[in-house]
């Protein structure tokens, strides 16, 4: 009997070892993000433990561009994006089409925009005509002189009545201070900051969802096509987790901007004051906005050819 006591408590110790020894590991998976306000939902999924909930260990890296971001995704050294830029997107499917799938949106309105076009306090500029031959700030890249064109388009002639002047976001503010330029045209927290500061005065809120599509889907959270594949199951408690970020945003908005502080600059006030945007879901997103807005950078051959924006949806 004593003997079979033994074996029997030998035998429970030996399971008990190998049921830890088997116990799931949590699912290791590199998220990419920008520190922007569109990222957000990223910051409240890993700050109230949403991933870990999933069993996802993340490693997450940082980058200062979308082309940064989006290169690192296509040269496999992140399996997911937290939010991207969509026009950067759509050309790199353009050179690599199965590359990656969106599974979330970002988006802005006249309401909640994100972008803006401000006057110097002081400039006598108080509409879009009074612009004329004068210097506006931007972001640089060529979309944005597209998007930017398009709005002034409707006023004035934007290659013949102004110059635009494409500067590092870091030097935005200064550079309006200084009267380096008479407009600025820019994202948030940079309006944000600029209002706050009494340097500049509203002339377009939201100028890219008034003059070019409403609302617009400027941003995207993309999945690597080829991990999706191979592992399906940890791609949705990816996706899964960030959709619950959405989630606790649309109820606790307040709440969730203190995570910025650990994420962006967007600290203290700015952080309070500035607008956050939007997100789409993948069974919320509006495919005719994202359509549109592939069809407006074709015309302007920001795309090479013609997109067909439902193949960039993950199935």
């Amino acid at each position: 009997m004593k003997r079979f006591i033994s074996i029997f408590v030998t035998m429970t110790l030996v399971f008990t070892v190998l049921s830890l020894g088997c116990a799931r590991k949590p699912e290791k998976v590199r998220i990419g993000y920008l520190p922007i306000t569109l990222t957000l939902p990223f910051f409240v999924a890993m700050e109230k433990g949403y991933f870990t909930e999933a069993g996802i260990e993340v490693e997450a890296t940082k980058y200062m561009t979308a082309d940064q971001l989006t290169n690192a995704l296509l040269a496999g050294n992140l399996e997911i994006t937290a939010n991207t830029s969509m026009s950067t997107f759509m050309t790199t499917v353009e050179e690599s089409p199965d590359f990656a799938k969106i599974y979330m949106v970002s988006i802005h309105d006249p309401e909640n925009y994100l972008d803006a076009l401000l006057a110097k306090k002081g400039s006598g500029i108080e509409s879009i005509e009074d612009l004329k031959g004068k210097k506006i700030g931007m972001f640089p890249g060529s979309t944005n002189i597209i998007y930017l064109s398009i709005a002034l388009s409707n006023y004035l002639d934007p290659k013949e009545d102004v110059e635009m002047l494409q500067l590092p976001p870091q030097t935005h503010i200064e550079a309006f201070a200084s009267g380096q330029v008479d407009a600025l045209y820019t994202l948030e927290p940079l309006v944000t900051v600029a209002l706050m500061k009494g340097i500049g005065e509203m002339l377009i809120q939201g100028s890219n969802s008034t003059y070019i599509v409403n609302p617009f889907p400027g941003g995207t959270y993309i999945v690597s096509t080829e991990f999706y594949r191979k592992h399906p199951k940890t791609a949705r408690k990816v996706i899964s987790a960030l959709y619950k970020g959405v989630e606790f945003i649309r109820k606790n908005e307040e709440e969730s901007r203190k995570y910025y502080e650990k994420y962006t600059p967007i600290k203290g006030e700015v952080a309070i004051q500035t607008h956050i945007g939007a997100w789409w879901k993948l069974e919320e997103v509006e495919k005719d906005k994202v359509q549109e807005l592939a069809d407006i950078l074709y015309e302007n051959k920001i795309l090479k050819k013609h997109a067909e924006t439902e193949n960039y949806y993950l199935r």
